[in-house]
């Protein structure tokens, strides 16, 4: 069992990416390991902070997004897998809201809080305008 409250680290983790897409880079480097799997279902897979950064990075190329607010609606945890319901709002540079995404989460914790894997799963019709 792990020394600390893995849902308490993920909201750290998710609070790290409010400043901007530079913060968002260096939550990714700080909180993944180098074989972290992060899927967006339906969308992409990545594995490790360097494939997730391009993903964010290519992302942004479609959507101009400065930083996205991330508001955690509900969280429970069961050992080190923790499940989130959030709105995940894609802000532009102004501070307006580009995409509210409704997401459904599940993080999985490794022994030292670093994210082992992260599943998010959201209705990708909003992209397919």
């Amino acid at each position: 069992m792990a020394n600390f409250d893995p849902a308490e680290k993920v909201l750290e983790f998710l609070a790290e990416w409010a400043p901007g897409v530079e913060a968002i880079d260096d939550a990714l480097d700080r909180w993944f390991r180098a074989d972290t799997v992060w899927e967006n279902v339906g969308i992409a897979q990545t594995t490790g902070p360097e494939e997730a950064k391009q993903f964010l990075r290519d992302f942004r190329k479609q959507l101009p997004m400065a930083g996205i607010e991330i508001v955690t609606h509900h969280i429970a945890a069961t050992g080190n897998i923790v499940l989130t319901e959030r709105t995940d709002n894609l802000m532009s540079a102004d501070g307006e809201c580009l995409v509210p995404l409704a997401i459904m989460g599940i993080f999985e914790l490794d022994e030292d809080g670093k994210v082992k894997a992260w599943r998010d799963y959201m209705d990708t019709a909003q992209f397919s305008d």
